[in-house]
This record gives C-alpha cells, sequence and structure tokens, in this order.
C-alpha cells in the first residue's frame, strides 16, 4: 500500500507509524482550520486492505470537511487508548480546539466507533462536549455484536446517556445487538440498507459521504430506511420488547436537526466558535490555548492575590517612582537656585540635565502600570476560559493576546 496517495483536493491520504506496532492513515483537508472535526473509522477483518474500496476511493475523489483517521494494530490491543492518542496528536499538530469525535467501524471492526468515542467521552468529560456520533457499519464485531452484553457496561452506559451519545447502526439483519442498546435506552437509530450486501454497506456508506454528517453534510434518503425504537413492556412476561418506527429523514437529516430531535443542546459549539474566532485574529500562535485543554481546566489563578499584586504595582510602586520623581525635582531646584544664589553667581552647566531621569521615572512607572494590567488580563483570561465565558468583545481579544504573549517565550523574529 503506498504511503502517500493525492487526492483530487489536492491534498492527500498519508500512512504514518505511530509507535509500537500501532500506525495510521490520516486524510487532512486543505482548509483545516481549529474548529475542524474528527472522524475515525476501524477496518473489518480485511485489513487496511479494505481501505480502498469506499474509505480511500470517496476521499480521493470528493475529499472531506473532516480530518479522517484510519488507524491500524492488532486486534488484541487497546483501540480506544491508542486511537485517542493518535487523535490527541494530530489535534495537536494542527491546533484543533473542537474535541468532537464521530467513529464509525466495519464488520469485525464494528465497535472501532464505540471504542473511540467512548475513550473520549472519558478523556474530555462526557457533559463537556456535544452529543457524540457513532456508526455501526455492518456490525460483527466480538465486542459490540457478539458480546454485546458484555460491552454494555453499567459505567460505558453512563458515559453514553451523560452525553447523549447517538448511534446509528446500517444492517440489513434483525440484530439482537441492537435491540440491546435501544433496551438499555442508548439513543439509536436503526438504518436498514436497501443494498444490503455486506461489503456495499461499508461503500455506500462512505460513497454517499455519511462520514461528515458531523461536518455539516445531509444524511441520504435513497437506499436508506431510519426507524427508532419504541421500548415497552411485556404486562405478561415482564420482559422488554422492541418495536421500529420509522423516522421521516427531514427531522434528522442534519446534525442539528438531530439534535432538536432528541431535544438536546450543543454544549461546547460556541467555545468552539470562539476560539476559532481567536486563532483567526492571532494566528498560529493561539494554538497555545489546547494545551490546557478543552475548557482550560488545567488553568487557575488566585483572584485575590492577583488583585493583590496588581494594586501593588499600580499604587505603592508607583507611588514610589513619584516621589523619586519629585527627589530629583527637588535636587535639580536646589541645584539651579544654588548657582543663582551664590556670591558669584554662575549659570547652571548645559550638561547638567534632568530630563534623563525623569524620562526614565516616567518610563518605569507606565511600565508598572502595564505590567499590572497585563497580568490582570492573563488571570481573568485563565478564569473567562475554565469557566467557558466566550464573550467575543475586543477587551477580550486583548486579554487573550496578553496571555499568548504571557506564556509564549518570542521567536528570534520577534525579538
Amino acid at each position: 500500500m503506498e504511503n502517500v496517495i493525492q487526492t483530487n483536493d489536492g491534498s492527500q491520504i498519508e500512512y504514518k507509524k505511530f509507535k509500537n506496532g500501532v500506525g495510521y492513515a490520516i486524510y487532512v483537508p486543505p482548509d483545516v482550520n481549529p474548529n475542524t472535526p474528527v472522524f475515525t473509522y476501524v477496518y473489518g477483518s480485511g485489513r487496511k486492505s479494505c481501505w480502498y474500496n469506499g474509505p480511500y476511493d470517496s476521499l480521493i475523489k470528493n475529499g472531506s470537511d473532516s480530518i479522517v483517521i484510519f488507524p491500524s494494530m492488532e486486534w488484541n490491543l487497546d483501540w480506544g487508548k491508542n486511537t485517542m492518542e493518535i487523535v490527541n496528536s494530530v489535534r495537536s499538530e494542527y491546533g484543533i480546539v473542537n474535541n468532537n469525535i464521530s467513529g464509525g467501524g466495519f464488520s469485525y471492526g464494528g465497535d472501532g466507533g464505540y471504542r473511540v468515542v467512548l475513550e473520549n467521552l472519558k478523556q474530555q468529560g462526557a457533559s463537556n462536549l456535544d452529543p457524540q456520533i457513532v456508526y455501526f457499519i455492518d456490525d460483527y464485531s466480538n465486542m459490540t455484536y457478539r458480546r454485546y452484553n458484555t460491552a454494555l457496561s453499567s459505567d460505558d452506559i453512563n458515559y453514553f446517556k451523560e452525553n447523549n451519545t447517538i448511534f446509528f447502526t446500517y444492517e440489513n439483519k434483525s440484530s439482537p445487538a441492537t435491540e440491546a442498546f435501544a433496551k438499555a435506552g442508548l439513543n439509536i437509530i436503526k438504518v436498514k440498507c436497501d443494498n444490503g450486501r455486506h461489503t456495499a454497506i461499508r461503500t455506500d456508506f462512505f460513497k454517499n459521504g455519511i462520514y461528515d454528517y458531523m461536518a455539516g453534510d445531509s444524511l441520504p434518503l435513497e437506499g436508506y430506511t431510519y426507524s427508532r425504537p419504541i421500548v415497552t413492556i411485556d404486562p405478561k412476561t415482564g420482559k422488554q420488547v422492541v418495536t421500529w418506527e420509522e423516522i421521516d429523514l427531514s427531522l434528522i437529516n442534519t446534525k442539528e436537526k438531530l439534535y432538536n430531535y432528541y431535544g438536546l443542546e450543543y454544549k461546547r459549539s460556541f467555545s468552539s466558535k470562539f476560539l476559532a474566532k481567536i486563532y483567526e485574529l492571532l494566528g498560529d500562535k493561539a494554538s497555545i490555548l489546547t494545551r490546557f485543554g478543552g475548557n482550560g481546566n488545567r488553568l487557575c489563578t488566585r483572584p485575590n492575590d492577583v488583585e493583590h499584586v496588581c494594586n501593588y504595582l499600580r499604587n505603592d510602586v508607583c507611588a514610589q517612582l513619584d516621589a523619586m520623581k519629585s527627589a530629583v525635582d527637588s535636587a535639580y531646584q536646589a541645584v539651579v537656585e544654588y548657582a543663582a544664589s551664590s556670591p558669584y553667581p554662575v549659570p547652571v552647566p548645559g550638561g547638567f540635565d534632568k530630563s534623563g531621569a525623569i524620562n526614565a521615572i516616567a518610563s518605569a512607572s507606565e511600565a508598572c502600570s502595564s505590567a499590572a494590567t497585563r497580568v490582570y488580563n492573563v488571570s481573568s483570561t485563565i478564569t473567562r476560559y475554565s469557566n467557558g465565558d466566550w464573550d467575543i468583545s475586543s477587551s477580550t481579544i486583548s486579554q487573550v493576546s496578553d496571555f499568548i504573549g504571557f506564556v509564549i517565550k518570542p521567536s528570534d523574529n520577534d525579538k
């Protein structure tokens, strides 16, 4: 398999080695920006060879508005954690502040989206993210198809419920695993594929651009029937019974409509737009914010201590500088008066000038005031960033700029 494949949009699909037998192929859109979403895809038992018929072909022809990652590793490794390590390294490399992930898995790798999205919820905080999306693409995996009762642990269910994760299962079979997800109270949509051949379901998934759903594309109507579960209790047996009710596609064909259909709200969309705007205005240096987590939860300040230090700089230090300035004025005046009142009056030498000292003291006073303002702005930015206050006013831009300048060592070009 080629390590680099060119795509029609001027980008490329590149295969990279990561660590300890873990590798991945990646497509990055030409207009990648901090708010670009990430989609991950796990192949079936055909391994990397099945990346071509559908996934690669579609990316080569149509590109994507998402970063698309194809992890590759042995089946006995932790696909969730290893893939998230790859995702986090890509986020860091491209300054991605959008922490949302949609994940898909096909056939034997059908649980791939489940594992990756679950790991992302654990790392980022389920309630901090938009409702995530998992795609089961004709799932026949050991975890979520054959051993679904084990996969559906109470802890995992709680993560998905807290996030309101939505599962799409593309299939042409009556799957007990799909019903189990419905009985567990998870948001699941069964998608019956008219072209129900196993590999055709995968090929059509990519051909129809479904992998770009989280990036703003619409779900296709032709060839698919969408249904939601109705779970009731059989009064005779006391067991749960699942029936399926068809969904009008116009109600869910975009991500925004899907969230509205379930009565859900965006959790981080405004912050993502804010950070994308900061990135646009302040350039690549704004990617420093990604070091501190999506909501700044690795940062903290003590506002009272900061205010005390800033007041000391503005008041006490500046007062001492003012006193120094007065002392220089008084000393200069004394010299002038002494020279004029002596028995033999002489002019003050031209080289005796107080302006240098006065200017230096004035500059020091101004620097103290400016430093106090910058320290206060950095503290304020940290507090607002960690609290999710995304006001995009000009003062906020200034504060973030101060913060970035505070934590980034100037380059040689900036000196």
